[in-house]
């Protein structure tokens, strides 16, 4: 069994593991593992072939549980094999032992018929035989029609298996009504109501109920809108162009739903507060204080005042130069573009506060949260504090079937429950102070404005989270 932790630091960085195979095991064919890693580390596997290294399997991150890896190679052809863990930070890795393995096998054509978009006819060669079938099988799919004798599953990669009693077999398969109709209906209905929402922006050059636009109602429908229009959009486009895009379009409505820097500036105290609320505000006066996702700057103007030194950091280059322009009679601000994920410009232990708001509800993936949480902890002084806000809709699951339907992208980003954050915070060092959700505010709904307040202890020493 190996174990290996892996330091690491902020650069991605990698560590080897190498197989010799000896001339008595050189009948193989297949090799098998297990191997799995709760902090996400990336696994390649190389085969030395003729004094020559070839990739046998890309890099790519392992399961958090163990799971079963198959890999076809010829061992009469290997020297050796290696094994490549990778990754930037702590990393751990486990990963059971090799098994070598000699599959002899042989390939039977059955008659295939496809007898409509639902239902096709099989020959089966004997009782109980197993076939496989090029499609991709899906658990949602369910037998239509009376044959309940045909048993279906999948194979290694992916595809549809079928056992049963021997001679043709008519078979339908089919999702569930529900779900068929979900995504039937869905798409129409979102097609319809996005034409209608985009039909309307260029037409009026200008969001729906723009004149309503400092009521709470308004706001709450302005983010149903731009989520919309932001889908059928920017879906596809890449996350940092995306977010340049909305900077050099309206950036002061992509950060706060309001039309100008003086509207934008006149709510950011109120913001700050939420963000400020439950910390020891003289301990800022002398301190150096972190914001994750800066955007045009206008949280970080409000905090110059407050603190010693404001840093901020955002991966919109259009973003960076917006904040730069407006915080330029400030000697004690400074932004900076990063990557979306990482703090490398920052040395171990800088901040004494770290706060992220109305940011990370719009990141894409559970790994970008994960590498920030890392990142945080690493530039985080003992003792120090964060606190994130995040789109904590995670918590029912009619959000997250709808998150299925949906999708993640650089508006709409991923959900997280109560659960997921603890986690995140107990997996990556931090003890939790607070961890709950907040009113509706400005654009965004309740169940969307979960907190979560955290320390870097200088113990091992933990404190319980209280709910609130």
């Amino acid at each position: 069994m190996l174990n290996l932790i892996i330091h690491g630091s902020t650069t991605h960085g990698w560590a080897f593991s190498e197989l010799n195979l000896g001339e008595e095991v050189r009948a193989c064919n297949q090799i098998a593992f297990q191997a799995w890693s709760p902090t996400g580390t990336s696994l390649a596997v190389k085969t030395l072939r003729q004094n020559q290294w070839l990739l046998a399997r890309p890099e790519t991150p392992l399961s958090r549980r163990p799971q079963w890896l198959t890999l076809a190679i010829g061992c009469h052809e290997v020297q050796r094999l290696q094994f490549v863990f990778a990754g930037s930070g702590f990393h751990q890795v486990f990963m059971s032992p090799i098994v070598l393995r000699r599959i002899e096998s042989t390939t039977t054509w059955v008659h295939f018929e496809q007898r409509g978009p639902e239902c096709f006819r099989v020959a089966m060669p004997s009782k109980n035989s197993s076939i496989t079938v090029s499609l991709a099988s899906f658990h949602r799919w369910r037998s239509l029609g009376s044959n309940t004798s045909m048993h279906f599953g999948s194979n290694d990669l992916g595809l549809l298996t079928m056992r049963g009693p021997a001679g043709d077999q008519s078979v339908c398969l089919a999702f569930p009504t529900v779900f068929r109709s979900a995504r039937t209906l869905l798409p129409i209905a979102y097609v319809g109501i996005s034409s209608f929402l985009l039909g309307s922006f260029a037409l009026r050059g200008r969001p729906i109920l723009s004149s309503l636009n400092k009521s709470l109602f308004a706001a709450h429908l302005f983010s149903i809108i731009t989520t919309l229009r932001e889908i059928a959009i920017r879906r596809r486009i890449q996350p940092e162009r995306a977010w340049d895009i909305r900077a050099r379009e309206r950036p002061y409505w992509y950060i706060s739903y309001s039309n100008s820097a003086v509207e934008s500036e006149a709510i950011a105290n109120a913001d700050l507060e939420e963000v400020l609320d439950g910390f020891d505000r003289a301990w800022l006066k002398q301190g150096n204080v972190l914001e994750i996702g800066c955007g045009a700057g206008r949280l970080l103007k409000a905090l110059a005042q407050k603190v010693g030194n404001a840093y901020g950091v955002d991966f919109s280059g259009e973003m960076v130069r917006l904040a730069q322009t407006r915080l330029r009679g400030f000697s004690n601000v400074i932004t900076l573009k990063n990557d979306g994920s990482s703090l490398s410009m920052f040395e171990k232990e800088k901040f004494d506060f770290v706060f992220s708001f109305a940011v990370f509800q719009h990141i894409p993936t559970i790994s970008n949260v994960e590498a920030y949480f890392r990142e945080i902890h690493r530039v985080l002084k003992p003792m120090g504090e964060v606190k994130l806000q995040v789109d904590g809709r995670g918590d029912s699951v009619l959000w997250r079937s709808f998150k299925i339907l949906i999708g993640n992208d650089s508006w709409s980003g991923i959900f997280l429950s109560r659960s997921e954050l603890l986690a995140l915070a107990k997996t990556h060092g931090f003890e939790v102070i607070r961890l709950g959700h907040r009113p509706s505010r400005r654009g965004v709904l309740g169940r969307q404005n979960l907190w979560i307040h955290m320390r870097k202890p200088s113990s091992l020493e933990q404190i319980p989270a209280r709910e609130g």
